[in-house]
């Protein structure tokens, strides 16, 4: 099972959401980036897991 890596700007187009708003999910731990160094990276994992929880809420 293959567990992609987005970077910012691919989770901003993918979802089309603003950086302002991936900032927010940040904070209310909606979807949280892994932290490389000074740079957040999504799984795939962790986008899939946000939609469905949001679509179930």
């Amino acid at each position: 099972m293959e567990n992609r890596i987005y970077t910012v700007d691919e989770v901003r187009l993918l979802l089309k959401v603003s950086r302002g708003t991936l900032n927010n999910w940040d904070r209310n731990g909606i979807l949280k980036p892994k932290r490389i160094g000074r740079r957040n990276y999504y799984l795939k994992s962790d986008i899939e897991r946000a939609l469905e929880e949001g679509s179930s809420g």
